[in-house]
């Protein structure tokens, strides 16, 4: 996997965000990311139609750049996240947002700001088309993770999903995670 390590600067991101159901993610996120395209950005970008200020905003930020999961549970930790948590039974729900880097300016009515601390991240990109998503993912945490000690990633903070304008087909597609170190 392509890694390269990233300091940032405290920042906010600007988003949607909707509440999901741990047991109802593998469906409902993409079905989100759906919503997304269909009201966002499909009426300015396809349709050629006059944006809303939801729409204009989330353009002039890069909404869609970022996918970032918020989870309000004691003692959460995102390293175990998903062996814990994403199961058939387990009905509690955690935010999921769809967002950009804040430019500064108006907040819109639907989109909020989320702070991101100043940190380093570990940039993984994955391979293989966003349909590999869930394979990538599962190679990361499973196999290159445990290979590459070095790494030692603050597991309870959030990791941020990154995407690439393009075609999300393609095998050349470029996604992945970013994981804030400690």
């Amino acid at each position: 996997m392509k890694h390269e390590i990233v300091a940032l600067p405290a920042w906010q991101l600007i988003g949607i965000s909707k509440e999901i159901a741990f047991n109802e993610a593998e469906q409902a996120c993409p079905a989100f990311w759906g919503y997304y395209f269909e009201n966002l950005i499909r009426p300015i970008v396809m349709e050629g139609k006059e944006p809303t200020p939801q729409q204009a905003a989330a353009l002039a930020h890069g909404v869609g750049e970022y996918g970032y999961c918020l989870c309000d549970q004691d003692d959460h930790c995102c390293d175990t996240c998903g062996e814990r948590n994403f199961t058939p039974c387990n009905a509690r729900k955690f935010t999921y947002v769809i967002g950009g880097r804040y430019q500064g300016g108006e907040v819109p009515e639907g989109l909020a700001l989320y702070p991101i601390a100043a940190r380093r991240w570990l940039k993984v990109q994955f391979e293989g088309g966003l349909s590999a998503f869930a394979a990538q993912r599962a190679k990361l945490y499973g196999e290159w993770l445990p290979q590459h000690p070095e790494f030692v990633w603050d597991g309870y903070t959030a990791c941020l999903e990154w995407y690439s304008q393009g075609d999300v087909a393609s095998p050349d597609y470029a996604y992945g995670l970013m994981l804030p170190l400690v």
